[in-house]
């Protein structure tokens, strides 16, 4: 595939802002990675064989919905909501600007004017308002007949665009739902191309073409290029659990609950992260003043599965006073008896200075059996050898260059979106240095490394997800809340 066609399908995605030139640099890399994030690939920036089956795939939607005019209607088959990005999204912004309650163009991003707009619809045909996208929305929206582009059979309208104003990091506005023009900063090599016929030549860019500069972070440099991943993984999302409650009761298929020393779980009603007009039944953990231990506990077993690749998608809320805790950690099986540390520990800070924010992603690079946070990926960028045996070799990209702060908690919900890859092998001697770390909190990338060593193979495959969880000696009790987990294999849903 021509580099100059490659640009031109995410320039028609909206993913790439810039004139199609045939030169892959760090803005079409960019738009790539966004690309493969969408569709559930891994988020390479690499274009190899299944990236390029996706994109045939979509330059052929493109050319179809260009040639038809004939009506049909679109089919809705899973709920919208807050925070998800899909073509199914793209379409329902498409219906809510012909219909006059969204005026920025579709962008396949359900953000705060999206939410606006569809609350607007839900009064308009007398739907309950929540801003949610469930059963009796859909059902309406599937009877809406659009022609092939997206308009409706009865004509649309044309309406203003509001221009994204995004900050460093950000994939998407977070007012308007936009996406931002790609800024991401990266150091140590990638697949680049100069131009041509392929996009997999490595070749450093030149530093003089200005829309394709790059900044640097504080991330490890490499004299190799990223591996490619793509072909090893599997592409099709597969939904594991879905953890949302309609009662208060405390039950779930596959998911372990409970708490000690003073702690309590429970489901109890709270604003919805999607409405906050509207009331749901939400996992709350109440921690007492810890003096350290292991108060709450929420764990997902996967261990049957024998997978080493994991993505978590949730939402979370820390609105009162804001403490230290695990929050969210990954264990591999071990053969071994316990202690069973975690092999990647999220967790919000308890050593001192900003307590609650979330300042790293922490993993042992295999060098130690039970130490999950002895190299840490820091969201700041500084002290990149940390990260262990993988320095000089990983890519890894900080966007945001700074923790996620106490004050970024506020008292609302936000989103999570995690994948985790550990890397292969089952043997020092034949381990394979492709595990991956992918952390993006409200839409803004916080973290994304690839190429890493990040478990011990004794450890093997994930075995149990772990919320809640530890914390350490703090002054004040605390509470954390979460809603819609869900965990899924091949990609995001």
């Amino acid at each position: 595939m021509e580099v100059k066609t490659l640009q031109q399908i995410l320039y028609n995605e909206q993913l790439l802002n810039v004139t199609p030139t045939g030169y892959f640099g760090a803005l079409t890399r960019a738009a790539v990675i966004e690309y493969q994030r969408e569709n559930g690939l891994p988020t390479t920036g690499f274009v190899g064989p299944l990236t390029r089956a996706r994109l045939l795939i979509t330059q052929s939607s493109t050319n179809t919905m260009v040639s038809q005019t004939a009506s049909s209607s679109p089919t809705f088959t899973r709920n919208l909501f807050y925070g998800s990005s899909s073509r199914d999204v793209k379409t329902l912004q498409q219906i809510l600007f012909n219909e006059q309650l969204l005026n920025v163009t579709p962008t396949g991003y359900f953000g705060a004017l999206t939410r606006a707009a569809v609350i607007e619809y839900q009064r308009e045909n007398g739907l309950p308002t929540t801003g949610f996208v469930g059963p009796l929305t859909l059902s309406k929206l599937n009877a809406i007949n659009i022609d092939q582009t997206g308009a409706r059979s009865s004509g649309g309208s044309s309406g203003p665009i509001t221009a994204a104003v995004c900050g460093l990091g950000a994939l998407f506005n977070s007012t308007t739902g936009q996406h931002c023009a790609p800024v991401t900063t990266y150091s140590g090599n990638v697949s680049y191309n100069s131009g041509g016929s392929n996009v997999s030549t490595t070749q450093t860019p030149p530093v003089n073409n200005p829309s394709q500069a790059m900044s640097g972070n504080g991330s490890t440099g490499s004299s190799q290029p990223v591996t490619n991943q793509e072909s090893a993984i599997s592409t099709t999302p597969v939904l594991l659990t879905e953890l949302r409650f309609s009662s208060t009761t405390l039950s779930a298929p596959g998911w372990i609950f409970g708490a000690q020393h003073g702690g309590a779980i429970s489901v109890q009603p709270t604003s919805a992260p999607d409405s906050s007009t509207t009331v749901v039944d939400a996992l709350v953990g109440s921690y007492p003043v810890p003096t350290g231990g292991n108060y709450i506990w929420a764990n997902y077993n996967i261990a049957s599965l024998d997978t080493e690749d994991i993505y978590i998608e949730f939402w979370a809320k820390m609105p009162g006073v804001k403490e230290g805790l695990k929050f969210l950690k990954i264990f591999g099986k071990r053969s071994a008896t316990p202690p069973n540390y975690a092999n990647t520990t999220i967790g919000t800070n308890y050593n001192g200075g900003d307590y609650g924010s979330i300042p790293q992603v922490g993993f042992g690079d295999g060098t130690g059996l039970i130490n999950d946070t002895q190299n840490p990926i820091n969201l700041n960028g500084n002290y990149p050898k940390w990260i262990g045996r993988s320095y000089g070799t990983a890519s890894v990209q900080t966007p945001q260059m700074g923790s996620f702060s106490s004050a970024d908690w506020g008292t609302s919900w936000h989103h999570f979106r995690v994948h985790i890859k550990f890397n292969s092998g089952t043997t020092a001697q034949n381990e394979v240095q492709n595990g991956q770390v992918y952390l993006e909190i409200d839409g803004k990338v916080y973290a994304n490394a690839t190429g890493l060593y990040n478990r011990n193979p004794a450890n093997g495959p994930i075995q149990t997800i772990d919320f809640f969880g530890w914390a350490q000696t703090e002054t004040k009790p605390f509470q954390v809340w979460y809603d819609d987990i869900r965990i899924s294999t091949g990609g995001f849903l």
